[in-house]
């Protein structure tokens, strides 16, 4: 009977850690401007514990707008890409790591390592490959447009390449219409 009460224990708790995740993904979507990393994550469940908040949707944006204004949360990197040079220096300050000079003074800061990760936001699906504005093509006029396949065969590889970057086909099938 025991073994009963403990199955139905569990289930209970997976529920309620469903529907927390079900609510974070629901404030995740809702606020693109949020750096969905592990530090920013216990940040805002350990604020939440300690106001004894329920983990939904609008108590996670309530959170996020407290602990925002307290500079707590590290922005998103399209957040910080729109901040002022003084607000990326209060920001290092905060949260990044000092860096040293010689003598063992302090130089600067570096910001914190979340930014130095590879994938733009943890728990996020990735967003399909497009041309963006730090990573246009060498031809932009090939951005919008679906070439022949005689012009495409008449492409060099590095043009082939970049098309196929751009577009989303790099690593997959080529699309039906240069078959």
């Amino acid at each position: 009977m025991p073994e009963q009460e403990a199955a139905v224990v569990d289930k209970a708790y997976l529920g309620k850690v469903s529907a927390a995740r079900y609510e974070a993904q629901t404030f995740m979507s809702r606020h693109p401007e949020f750096f969905s990393t592990p530090q920013n994550g216990k940040i805002m469940t350990d604020y939440m514990a300690e106001k004894n908040l329920i983990l939904t949707a609008e108590n996670f944006e309530q959170a996020f707008e407290k602990l925002k204004a307290q500079g707590k949360i590290l922005p998103a990197r399209e957040v910080l890409a729109t901040m002022s040079a003084e607000q990326i220096r209060k920001l290092s300050e905060t949260h990044g790591t000092p860096v040293y000079d010689g003598h063992g003074r302090i130089a600067g800061y570096d910001l914190p390592d979340a930014y130095n990760e590879p994938h733009p936001d943890f728990n996020r699906p990735r967003q399909g490959t497009r041309y963006t504005q730090d990573r246009l093509p060498a031809h932009p006029e090939d951005a919008q447009r679906n070439p022949s396949r005689r012009e495409y065969a008449m492409w060099d590889s590095d043009r082939q390449k970049a098309w196929l970057v751009g577009r989303g086909y790099w690593g997959r099938d080529l699309p039906d219409f240069l078959k």
